[in-house]
């Protein structure tokens, strides 16, 4: 027959049984410690963890999927969504850019190789869709860098419809026209540049909008260039690195409409993100400025 356990096996025993309890309903049940016996240290919750559960285990800490502090599990559903407008966004894009590139090919503005369909290569409406992608994703990444240091927290808001639709017309007119005016590329770029610079003074977050513009255009003209480099497109006006230059002008414009458009695809659900504190209460994304959805200009009534 077993002896029982001593006053020191009994009050590590309670110890251990009251750090379980504690750990699973995240409160002290206070048990009795045995006489004589000096309470062994209790670990205490970490700021970041939930009903006493180990940081490690929560889906409130740093984790090696890279989640935010204190994300909780509806937070993990909206970037879920997140990732969905990024998606539906770069399809509506790659649609509308292939029409209009068919365009292009139509006008004799450019050419390719070995045409697939209406003149145009197998490859383009898989690599717009690609490009817009890659577009939202930096979009995203990089206005969370750098929201300490530029102005852009309407950028990062949930936007209208029809700031959406307007830039997006607009956009494809641009687009349109740079079709069937190519063969006056010097007053090509005059209006796409001249138009871009009014649309910037009267815009909102000017320093981020251009700044979008600029590398938009930077890229785009790099990467259309090394396609026309290996032979995979043809423009019939070349002005530098094998494209031309109110090119430039075009991405440009398209930085509006790529604004828009993540506003309304990406952050159109920015209203529902909340996180769960220590103490229970909710509080929003710090980097995050929650606006009303019927009017995203004026601040929150707390």
């Amino acid at each position: 027959m077993a002896s029982p356990p001593s006053g020191e096996n009994r009050g590590s025993l309670a110890s251990s049984a009251r750090l379980e309890a504690q750990r699973f309903v995240g409160v002290d049940i206070g048990l009795e410690r045995a006489p004589g016996v000096a309470d062994e240290p209790v670990e205490e919750p970490s700021e970041c963890s939930f009903a006493g559960a180990k940081a490690s285990d929560t889906i409130g800490c740093w984790s090696a999927f890279g989640l935010k502090p204190n994300t909780t599990p509806t937070s993990e559903r909206m970037n879920n969504l997140k990732v969905s407008g990024v998606l539906l966004f770069a399809l509506l894009a790659a649609v509308a850019a292939t029409f209009c590139d068919a365009n292009h090919v139509y006008t004799r503005t450019l050419s390719y190789p070995a045409p697939l369909v209406a003149g145009q290569a197998w490859w383009v409406f898989p690599g717009f869709f690609v490009a817009f992608g890659f577009m939202g994703v930096t979009y995203a990444a990089l206005a969370r860098r750098l929201q300490s240091v530029l102005r852009i927290e309407k950028s990062r808001s949930a936007g209208h419809s029809f700031a959406f639709i307007e830039t997006l017309v607009a956009f494809v007119l641009v687009y349109l026209l740079s079709g069937f005016g190519n063969e006056s590329p010097r007053l090509l770029g005059l209006i796409f540049f001249g138009t871009f610079a009014l649309r910037l003074a009267v815009t909102y977050e000017r320093a981020w909008a251009l700044l979008l513009a600029i590398l938009l255009t930077v890229g785009g003209m790099f990467a259309e260039g090394l396609l026309a480099l290996f032979g995979q497109v043809t423009y019939r006006h070349v002005d530098l690195f094998g494209v031309p230059f109110w090119l430039g002008g075009l991405y440009m414009h398209g930085a509006f409409a790529l604004r828009e458009s993540m506003r309304f695809f990406v952050y159109k659900d920015a209203q529902s993100r909340f996180q769960v504190t220590p103490a229970g209460a909710t509080n929003d994304f710090p980097s995050q400025t929650e606006q009303p959805a019927h009017e995203p200009d004026q601040p929150r009534e707390d």
